[in-house]
């Protein structure tokens, strides 16, 4: 019997054991985010996209008046990034 307060780990052999069936020894999932991943997860996005077609339909058609509001869209994904 143990007494109180004291604390024992596993064995070499336990752990072997464990480690035959793959418990223990994985790394942690990352909680950050690499820079690149933080920068496509706020480039492209489906509303990007949509937006940015619009801009670019609207650039064809010569109504450069109506495309302010891709700045907008910019500054969302300058936010979003930092």
């Amino acid at each position: 019997m143990m007494e109180e307060g004291s604390l024992q780990g596993l064995s070499s052999r336990e752990a072997e054991e464990r480690r035959s069936r793959g418990e223990g020894g994985t790394a942690a999932e990352p909680i950050t985010k690499s820079k690149g991943r933080i920068i496509r997860e706020n480039v492209f996005t489906l509303f990007n996209f949509l937006n940015f077609l619009i801009a670019a339909l609207l650039a064809a058609v010569g109504a450069y008046s109506n495309m302010l509001f891709i700045c907008i869209i910019i500054l969302n994904i300058v936010i979003g990034i930092f």
